[in-house]
């Protein structure tokens, strides 16, 4: 029996045990009832009307009432057997019917996550500089595959080339202690890295994209101090994800991507990050789990080919910046102060907005890159899909990511700067100017 079935079933034979034990209740009162002194009984009597008549009926056929105790006890008694025996015989076992649990350990990605050994890609790659920035809060079921997947990057890149920039605040599980484990072990193994445990909250009625802009940028303040001089910059949400998901977005980008998103999916499947998303049209991404979330069929074809897809904006929980975006214009994220003059949007979408200001306009996403918050999720998404291999390396290397034109206007969905609420209001939505 499914562990669906079987739950449904024990939570009806409940519903019915909870009947018959409100009746034995009332029956052990009829019973104490018959019992008490006359004296008790005048006393009761005057409390409810509904207790005086069932004493009147009791005094009157005492022998009707044992004979309905008695029948209610032998319900109960056969109900009881047969429950016992139901939660014997149908109780589900982890051999049979529950799927074992996917543990966030480094061997539960190791069938996923397989190494790409071409030697090519590995010549092309392996002297670019990179930068992994990311922003943590109460990830400790992640960290064990953050920290495997982003020293992996080693297989690809020499050890020297890679940085890593981390800021967490606020965690109340036990991130800040695996995070000073993942600085042993990034120093142990000469990867550069810094670990910020700040202590920046978002502060009860702060506005959700100050907070978020300021964070981000924390992450970002490698690159004003010059520490570490990128050529390319790797974001990361609190996603799951494998080395090659970031060396597929890498070289994309090397490609001619200015800015190039993976997609994120929920917990039903379906694509996540809808507020920021938007077509080359400006138009949102639908929640999908295939192709379709594209509304242009151009789009949708290049999906289903295994090409990256040209876009207004996106984040969608991982993306590959030129580093360029932010060392050569200065850009960094930010909110809008006056929503009259701008679209009061995320972080992200301001900071496409930015870009193409700025004379970026290649920004795409690759449909091949699929990550998700949880670790279940994006094993059943990456289980019977190659992350790399030669293949799709072909069809990467062929594909030059042009610059762009970018929509005159995008949909809106804004978060005024005065609000404290997380999302924002779809019933305000317009269609804002980019330039």
């Amino acid at each position: 029996m499914g562990v669906e079935k079987f739950q449904k079933r024990v939570e009806h034979m409940a519903y019915l045990l909870l009947v018959q034990l409100t009746r034995y209740y009332y029956f052990s009162y009829d019973l104490i009832l018959l019992i008490l002194p006359k004296e008790t009984e005048l006393e009761l009597e005057s409390l409810s009307n509904y207790k005086t008549n069932r004493m009147d009926m009791l005094y009157k056929s005492p022998k009707r009432l044992l004979i309905r105790l008695v029948l209610w006890f032998l319900v109960l008694s056969v109900f009881s057997f047969f429950l016992v025996l139901g939660l014997k015989l149908n109780f589900p076992t982890p051999a049979t019917t529950v799927s074992p649990p996917f543990t966030t350990t480094k061997q539960s990605f190791e069938k996923l996550c397989a190494t790409f050994n071409d030697s090519k890609l590995v010549s092309e790659i392996k002297d670019v500089r990179v930068m992994v920035a990311a922003n943590l809060k109460d990830v400790e079921h992640l960290l064990p595959v953050f920290s495997h997947q982003v020293s992996r990057l080693k297989e690809y890149l020499k050890p020297e080339n890679i940085f890593v920039s981390i800021y967490e605040s606020g965690s109340v599980d036990r991130s800040q202690i695996l995070l000073k484990e993942l600085e042993a072990k990034f120093n142990s193994e000469g990867i550069q890295n810094r670990v910020v445990f700040g202590n920046r909250t978002r502060k009860k009625g702060e506005n959700r994209i100050k907070f978020l802009s300021a964070i981000r940028n924390q992450v970002l303040s490698v690159l004003d101090e010059k520490v570490f001089v990128p050529d390319y910059i790797l974001f990361s949400n609190d996603v799951f994800f494998c080395t090659e998901h970031l060396i597929r977005l890498l070289y994309r980008s090397m490609k001619g991507g200015d800015m190039v998103c993976a997609l994120d999916y929920n917990e039903e499947y379906h694509f996540y990050d809808t507020w920021v998303a938007r077509d080359s049209r400006g138009m949102p991404l639908r929640q999908s789990t295939d192709c379709s979330l594209f509304s242009s069929d151009a789009d949708s074809y290049r999906c289903r080919q295994g090409l990256a897809v040209p876009m207004h904006c996106c984040w969608n929980g991982l993306v590959v910046f030129r580093s360029s975006v932010f060392t050569m214009q200065g850009i960094r994220f930010r909110y809008v102060e006056d929503e009259e003059e701008e679209c009061s949007g995320s972080e992200c979408t301001l900071l496409c907005n930015d870009l193409w200001r700025n004379g970026f306009r290649s920004i795409y996403v690759d449909p091949g890159v699929r990550v998700a918050y949880q670790a279940r999720i994006f094993r059943d998404l990456e289980i019977e899909r190659p992350v790399l291999n030669e293949e799709v390396f072909s069809v990467i290397k062929e594909q030059e990511l042009v610059p762009f034109d970018p929509p005159d206007k995008f949909f809106c969905c804004p978060l005024p700067p005065h609000s404290a609420r997380d999302d924002p209001n779809l019933n305000v939505a317009y269609f804002a100017s980019v330039l």
